[in-house]
């Protein structure tokens, strides 16, 4: 249920080379990724709130997702535990239950069952920020070396 964003293998070395610059990267890092978690509770609250095209049942307030869309929120309990973590300067966690108590139906909702196919929230979420994950970096680490 939730999602780990850490540098890549390579990124130690990329590092030890923007701290010779001069200025505080890890500060600048940090301050990305924060953003980071921002961005990603608006998008996830877009993902969920958005149209889906899933079955409209009379017993639901709400339309249904359909497999592979993000969930559709019925009582709102699996989005209020949607949550963010900076860890340091390398990573950030995003997900259900992150700082909050996730319910028990995130797992369910977010991999699947054998009856039932996968609404991955979390992972299309990432997916639609994964672009703005680069330009937050960018951003942080240009304002930082000016």
């Amino acid at each position: 249920m939730a999602l780990t964003i850490e540098n890549a293998p390579g990124t130690k070395a990329a590092l030890v080379k923007l701290r010779a610059m001069g200025g505080d990267t890890e500060r600048a890092l940090r301050h990305a990724l924060f953003d980071t978690g921002r961005d990603f509770m608006k998008e996830i609250g877009q993902q969920v709130k958005g149209s889906k095209g899933g079955t409209k049942y009379k017993a639901l307030r709400r339309r249904s997702s359909a497999p592979g869309e993000s969930h559709a929120s019925q009582s709102g309990k699996l989005l209020k535990s949607a949550g963010w973590k900076v860890q340091g300067f390398e990573s950030i966690t995003v997900g259900f239950g992150v700082d909050k108590k996730a319910p028990e139906h995130a797992k369910f909702v977010e991999f699947g069952t054998r009856n039932m196919s996968s609404r991955p929230t979390v992972q299309n979420t990432v997916a639609a920020l994964e672009r703005n994950i680069v330009v937050n970096i960018e951003q942080a680490l240009l304002e930082e070396l000016q």
